[in-house]
Order: C-alpha cells, then structure tokens, then sequence
C-alpha cells in the first residue's frame, strides 16, 4: 500500500500528476483493459490510470475477471452514494456483501479487504 500524498496545489490542472507512472514502459506490455484505461485516462488529462487493488496489493480487475471467468458470473461494485466510502459487491445483480473503498493520495482506489476475502465472499455467494 502507498504513503497518501499530499493534495495537488490549486494552481496545477486536475490532471496533474509529477511522476508518470508510463514513462520509460510500452503500453502494450499491460493488459488490454489497462491499456485502454490509460490511453482514457490520458485522453481526458486525468492523473495517470492507476488501477483499484485490495489491501494484499492484489488488482481488483484481475480478480474480478478470474472469479467471472471460473465462477461464469457477472461481478460489480455498485453504491447509491459514492461519497460514502461503503460499497456494496454484486453478484449477478444479487448483492451478496460490502467493502469499504478510498481513493488514496497516490491515484488509486483501494478497496478495505484481501484479494482471499473478496473471492471467499463472492464464491459463497455462487455455491
């Protein structure tokens, strides 16, 4: 997990961001959802893509799309508010438990369980 950093100052764009975590690497050596999430990203002049990942370190869409692929099920983290930090984990649209989940200083949002966990908890929803 990374130290939080300090807020952009006002002064810089919304899309500001001092170290670009691309540089010096080839796009094309990321996943294809990553690649088309940074090229976005990029599109918009929002801060570099920096993909959600649970507190082991874990990326929560390699995790997802494992369970979808294994469990044949449609995985999503839907809340009414997303200022509320709770969210809620749905398994072919049956809401089956909840984690909380930040953005953190460094550009990524971090959901507040283990990898192990939210798989426990999305392949008991299934059994």
């Amino acid at each position: 997990m990374q130290e939080d950093t300090p807020p952009r100052p006002e002064h810089l764009p919304a899309g500001y961001d001092k170290k670009d975590p691309y540089e010096g690497e080839e796009l094309s050596s990321y996943p294809s959802w990553w690649q088309e999430l940074a090229k976005e990203f990029r599109e918009y002049e929002l801060r570099p893509y920096r993909p959600p990942q649970f507190l082991d370190g874990k990326l929560a869409p390699e995790c997802v799309t494992a369970l979808e692929r294994q469990l044949s099920v449609k995985i999503r983290f839907k809340t009414l508010n997303p200022d509320n930090n709770k969210w809620k984990i749905y398994v072919d649209d049956n809401a089956v438990g909840s984690v909380t989940r930040t953005r953190e200083g460094g550009g990524y949002t971090l959901y507040h369980m283990s990898s192990s966990d939210f798989k426990n908890i999305v392949t008991s929803s299934v059994d």
